[in-house]
């Protein structure tokens, strides 16, 4: 039931910050247009914006209509954090604000603003006239008298507010309108103070109560001491709720306006007493689980702030309150952790502690983060956090103190009924235990047994296990020689691929994206300067991959540099035809059924006929058009023969395609291993028409990033799958 109570108040809690957050306009240039505001579906709004400002002077209207030069500041903000002007500025002081407020014609709704003022005095001026003065303003430390109470101020009717705040202080160590200044309708501001107020008093009368009946617990078991610490938390935190937010002990008894400086100390004192009082109710609830010295160090430095905030003007306490923060941050996510180990542990009650004490937690980073202004819109919610832990911790106090009670009642009944029946008991326990004495030799007999079988299974495991390590040693010795093999084989079919240098020279501008799938590829590709302006690619996709495929890659490079480099066939179909040839005769496919070939693309450059030759067998060739008209606009593709080189007994004959490069082209060679890989999501192949679409798109990219881009898309569409095939795609900028 407690768990289902916490989480509500978890969702009431943050439902209700962010119900605070109003619609919303801001100023421009100290100017609030809010002729088209509708009054009636958003009653109210939080002044937001860049208004004018002066540092050290108090002015009026005038004075800033007289102004050369006006000076711009963000509010809610404060003026040391967001200033921007020219002139030095202190963190202490006084200053005046001005903007203007534009509202719809004819409005008779009454407006006002609710604001609290934060250590500072101020007046406020509507259109000239003096509508609110709180505590007294001054340009010196000893004039100035800051102000505590949260204020209602009535606007004057018209179509056009000109509003002046002047403002000092020489008691906090930051000043500006740093506070949520509410305006809106007179009814609206009301009901929501007094909703707050109504809020406030109903924690700190519930508080006052579980602190009187803790405290009624400690007088009535003074060896208890969670009582009493609980009861101290209560304490604080209802003297918190009634100085912070709304402020209800100012409101309900204005004598404390006169002491702001004790007000301030004893609101820094609450601050500084509560991480006291948790870190030793956790080590009272705990003791086992929360290390003394945690405790002992977090009392130890609370009660140094707060002899410094006793000893100390309000002035420099404040500047004890950011680095008590960021300590008592630090010692709550180290309870969480032990918190969590308590949870772990199974102790009573710690899963309600963990959920109090990170809602309490979060309370407290909110009013840190709120205080420092890293969020500008909120409230502090520190006193509500502490109320939700206080509530969960009452119930587990009375859990235990219900638990000792029932405990006391069946030791008393359980010892009753041992005066009673102790003889027979004494009788029933010796037999139990000389009946458990055998069963315990029988057991021991039997591991006696089972640890000779445990012993025999070792030996014989120890004996495979050096059998394993034999063979382990030998793979790998087999595995190494395997490897270097492969190695080495890598070596010499890269050196019979042509190097980067050699297609420079007549190539300006290609990528090869070249992935083999093991350590060897039956891919290949391969280049010949025939003349000057003369020069053969060709692309190819042997049968097999790995050590095989890479066997018949170099039986094709070299059949290729017999025919075209030896015998000058220039042509790309009669060069795949010898080539067809030359590898029926290796494998002796006339007298054998072996189907060993390749699928392969070969492409005649010729620069001064700015023409281009193409044959393929399986393999087609891409261009785009690099000046598209309205007949060549897309990828176009060079069909192949639909029949690839060798694995056949046959004759074979092959198409030549020529096209005309006068405009620049930009040319793909592929085989089909990058189409054929498995990736996705649904863990299908690339597709043709997927890899056409990529080349089309990045036909226009430098061929530099072209590369790159297709290594990314493979890469990605690959995952973590295993490579399907070898993949070589050559592209190339010609004309």
């Amino acid at each position: 039931m407690i768990k289902k109570i916490l989480g509500f108040a978890f969702l009431w809690l943050f439902t209700a910050y962010f119900s605070i957050l109003y619609a919303q306009t801001f100023f421009e240039k100290g100017v609030l247009d809010l002729r088209s505001w509708n009054f009636v579906q958003n009653p109210s709004l939080e002044l937001d914006g860049e208004v004018f400002f002066e540092y050290g002077r108090f002015l009026s209207k005038q004075d800033f209509d007289s102004l050369k030069n006006p000076e711009y500041i963000k509010i809610p903000s404060y003026w040391n954090d967001t200033y921007t002007g020219a002139k030095p500025i202190e963190n202490k002081g006084f200053a005046t604000y001005y903007f203007r407020i534009l509202l719809p014609p004819n409005l008779k709704t009454p407006l006002a603003f609710k604001l609290v003022p934060d250590n500072w005095a101020y007046k406020v001026y509507a259109n000239g006239s003096l509508l609110k003065e709180s505590g007294k303003l001054g340009k010196t430390p000893e004039s100035n008298q800051i102000s505590l109470a949260p204020a209602m101020i009535s606007l004057p009717q018209g179509d056009t507010l000109d509003i002046i705040f002047q403002i000092s202080n020489f008691v906090h160590r930051q000043t500006g309108l740093q506070e949520q200044i509410d305006f809106g309708t007179e009814a609206n501001l009301l009901e929501k103070r007094e909703r707050r107020l109504f809020f406030d008093w109903f924690l700190i009368g519930a508080t006052f109560i579980m602190a009187c009946y803790h405290l009624g617990l400690f007088l009535m078991r003074p060896k208890d001491h969670s009582s009493w610490i609980f009861a101290f938390i209560c304490t604080v935190t209802l003297l918190r709720a009634g100085l912070t937010g709304e402020s209800a002990f100012i409101q309900a008894w204005t004598g404390f306006t006169d002491f702001p400086s004790l007000s301030k100390k004893i609101e820094y004192l609450t601050f500084f007493g509560i991480g006291t009082g948790f870190a030793m109710l956790l080590r009272t609830l705990y003791p086992l689980d929360i290390p003394r010295r945690i405790t002992q160090i977090v009392v130890f430095i609370s009660l140094t702030f707060s002899l410094c905030a006793i000893i100390l003007p309000v002035y420099w306490s404040n500047y004890l309150i950011p680095f008590y923060q960021y300590f008592i941050l630090s010692i709550a996510l180290i309870h969480i952790v032990l918190i969590v180990l308590i949870v772990l542990r199974k102790r009573q009650g710690s899963t309600i502690l963990l959920v109090a004490f990170i809602i309490v937690t979060l309370s407290g980073l909110n009013d840190v983060l709120f205080s420092i202004k890293i969020i500008e819109k909120g409230i502090l919610l520190i006193s509500v956090g502490v109320f939700i832990f206080l509530f969960a911790q009452s119930f587990l106090l009375a859990q235990r103190f219900t638990a000792s009670f029932r405990l006391v009642e069946n030791l008393t009944g359980e010892l009753s009924e041992l005066n009673q029946n102790l003889e027979l008991k004494v009788k029933s326990r010796t037999n139990e235990i000389n009946e458990k004495n055998n069963e315990l030799n029988m057991t021991i007999e039997e591991l006696n047994t089972t640890v000779e079988l445990v012993n025999q299974q070792k030996e014989e495991i120890e004996r495979q296990q050096a059998i394993l390590l034999e063979a382990k040693e030998e793979i790998e010795l087999k595995n190494n020689s395997i490897m270097g093999s492969i190695t080495y084989a890598k070596r010499l079919q890269t050196s019979m691929l042509p190097t980067h240098e050699q297609i420079a020279e007549y190539l300006t501008d290609f990528f090869i994206f070249y992935r083999p799938r093991d350590v060897v590829s039956g891919d290949f590709y391969w280049f010949s300067r025939l003349t000057d302006d003369q020069a053969m690619i060709v692309v190819a996709d042997c049968t097999g991959h790995g050590v095989p495929g890479s066997l018949m890659s170099m039986i094709g490079i070299e059949l290729l540099n017999k025919i075209v480099n030896e015998k000058q066939l220039h042509d790309p179909a009669t060069v795949l035809s010898r080539l067809n040839k030359g590898i029926q005769k290796t494998f002796k496919q006339d007298q054998s059924d072996s189907k060993e070939g390749m699928d392969i693309a070969i492409c005649l450059l010729d620069r001064h006929t700015k023409t281009m030759t193409c044959a393929g067998a399986m393999n087609p060739v891409y261009y785009v058009p690099l000046q598209p008209t309205p007949q060549l606009n897309n990828l176009e593709e060079i069909k192949a023969d639909k029949k690839p080189v060798g694995g056949t007994k046959e004759e074979r004959i092959f198409t030549n395609h020529q096209i005309s490069f006068q405009t620049p082209l930009m040319v793909y060679l592929c085989t089909d291993g990058f189409q054929d890989q498995f990736g996705g999501e649904k863990n299908k192949k690339y597709l043709t028409k997927n890899l056409r679409d990529l080349l089309f798109s990045m036909a226009y990219f430098p061929l530099s990033e072209q590369a790159e881009i297709l290594g990314r898309a493979f890469e990605e569409w690959k995952g973590k799958d295993r490579q399907t095939d070898d993949v070589a795609i050559w592209g190339f900028k010609i004309g």
